[in-house]
């Protein structure tokens, strides 16, 4: 196949492929038209109708043949017009260009950055030394836009009645306990944490100790691990399989967490299959580069494992309380600590760069998160009791020193996250009944706020 440049005059982004045709590629099936008009003239160039496949909300494939030429006439170029508003689209509209073509060839586009639920219509073109001639226009309509923001719901440790909601950022749609609408049963956990892999989302529970694994586009479940956990609370993959950090069993004498682990699991079975023991309460884990990270946060050190052997192979000496871990967009990993500390590790070397001390975190649970682009951390900071003021700061990764100010301040902030340059914040509203989240922009300048459920902690993006 013979890929060719392309340019486009609108907003939508697209790829296309030449490949060579030939009668016996043929589809049976496919529609030959009629010799296309050029300045009134019928000539013997002909396309097969443009088949649209694969719609989303925000892409389609298209595909058509250029079938048969015409000596009489020389293709500078050819490709697919494309227009939301005109039913006959134009080299005057949305255009995918290709080169001069010589021989009958395959044209297959993937049109992305569509709008969601609109028509559009699209047909072939060729341009000759005589003008411009159109195949017959094809109309398709776009998908209702998905939701792509999904609130993690902690809920009430004790209660076990976390959920998920979603926001629609372009719509304002707020649907709450999504997961229960598509299974007709909750979670009936206390979510601790959810990433999408593979897409499906793990959401990683307790009260009851367990892993949901649950489709994330329909939140339907599609598996449900449920043995081998024991106050689980991080999860991360590698290939087909994953680490879950376990607390272990709470010592109400002492409040510390003993016979902490890691359980291993085989993402093909959905099961457990080993665990490691631990001797120090674990905490958040990471897949990077091949390996497992992983913050003990009832020490001071972060354990780098070979998923291959299940091994430690190097040990990293931090600050205390190493919890909440991200890669910048150098490749280093950045560790929040529940001691105060920031810590930046050499992705290559696992090395210690530098300690950013007079951190104000939350002491506990650290909420942090890194720009789409890997330059900027946000994070989560408390007031001393009683005052209940709480704060989201924002540090770049070329900062040496904490923060002077907050970005953002306000009562009750428990979770952050950042998607499409809007910071959103998790409200959890002094764990009095549903909370809420908070929209800002990159300014701290307050967007919106929309409801949530119960413990509203953290986000997942779609």
């Amino acid at each position: 196949m013979i890929k060719n440049a392309f340019f486009i005059k609108g907003i939508v982004a697209v790829g296309m492929v030449l490949s060579l045709w030939s009668c016996a590629d043929s589809d049976p099936e496919e529609v030959i038209l009629d010799g296309i008009t050029i300045e009134t003239q019928i000539t013997k160039i002909k396309f097969s109708q443009v088949v649209v496949s694969e719609i989303t909300s925000s892409s389609a494939f298209a595909s058509a043949d250029l079938v048969s030429l015409d000596p009489n006439f020389e293709i500078i170029e050819a490709g697919y017009v494309l227009s939301p508003v005109n039913s006959l689209p134009t080299d005057t509209d949305i255009k995918m260009v290709f080169g001069e073509i010589e021989e009958p060839v395959k044209i297959e586009s993937e049109l992305t950055a569509l709008d969601p639920a609109t028509v559009y219509y699209i047909r072939a073109y060729v341009e000759t030394s005589s003008g411009f001639g159109y195949g017959n226009p094809v109309a398709f309509t776009t998908d209702d836009a998905m939701a792509d923001v999904v609130v993690i719901n902690e809920g009430n440790f004790t209660s076990g009645d976390g959920s998920f909601s979603t926001y629609n950022s372009l719509t304002g749609e707020v649907e709450l306990s999504v997961f229960a609408s598509a299974n007709g049963f909750p979670v009936a956990a206390t979510i601790q944490n959810a990433v999408i892999y593979n897409d499906a989302i793990y959401a990683v529970t307790n009260a009851g100790d367990k892993v949901e694994v649950i489709n994330s586009e329909t939140f339907e479940s599609e598996a449900l691990i449920n043995s081998g956990f024991q106050n689980p609370y991080s999860f991360a993959a590698i290939d087909e399989k994953a680490y879950v950090t376990n607390w272990g069993v709470l010592n109400t004498e002492t409040y510390a967490w003993e016979g902490s682990f890691i359980s291993i699991v085989d993402l093909e079975s959905n099961a457990v299959v080993d665990s490691i023991l631990l001797a120090v309460q674990p905490q958040h884990v990471l897949a990077y580069n091949d390996h497992f990270y992983v913050s003990n946060v009832g020490g001071s050190t972060i354990s780098v494992y070979d998923p291959a052997t299940n091994g430690v192979i190097e040990t990293i000496e931090v600050s205390f309380g190493p919890d909440k871990m991200v890669v910048d967009v150098n490749d280093d990993i950045w560790v929040m600590c529940t001691s105060g500390t920031l810590v930046k590790i050499d992705g290559e070397t696992n090395d210690v760069e530098l300690t950013i001390s007079e951190i104000n975190g939350s002491g506990y649970n650290e909420r942090m998160v890194i720009s789409e682009a890997g330059d900027v951390l946000y994070y989560v900071g408390t007031s001393a009791w009683p005052d209940a003021t709480t704060y989201v700061y924002e540090l770049a990764i070329t900062e040496t020193a904490a923060p002077e100010s907050e970005l953002i301040s306000g009562e009750n902030f428990y979770g952050v996250g950042i998607s499409n340059e809007v910071i959103y914040v998790t409200d959890h509203n002094a764990y009095q009944g549903n909370g809420f989240v908070h929209r800002f922009g990159l300014d701290g300048a307050e967007i919106n706020t929309f409801a949530a459920g119960r413990i509203p902690s953290g986000f997942v993006f779609r």
